[in-house]
């Protein structure tokens, strides 16, 4: 009887010590300062390898050209929607 005392002592202490490290093995360690979010960093001013500011102020005033009175048919359209 006493066998079976100590090998169910044993069994049980097993169990019990095998659920302890089941709750250890899958954890993991949280970053307590996790990086800050993307969104509330303000954006990098663009750098002027590549931007430019266009400066042609002057030739920026002929682009404007006047079309005759009447139907201005767009890309496509030959005449006004509502002609037969």
């Amino acid at each position: 009887m006493a066998e079976k005392t100590i090998l169910l002592t044993c069994f049980l202490f097993l169990i019990i010590f095998q659920l302890n490290f089941g709750l250890v093995i899958p954890s993991r360690v949280l970053n307590p300062h996790p990086p800050p979010s993307p969104i509330l960093r303000s954006p990098l001013p663009p750098s002027l390898d590549w931007y430019t500011i266009n400066d042609d102020k002057g030739s920026e005033g002929d682009a404007f050209r006047p079309t005759s009175p009447g139907h201005s048919p767009g890309v496509g359209h030959q005449t006004p929607p509502g002609a037969p």
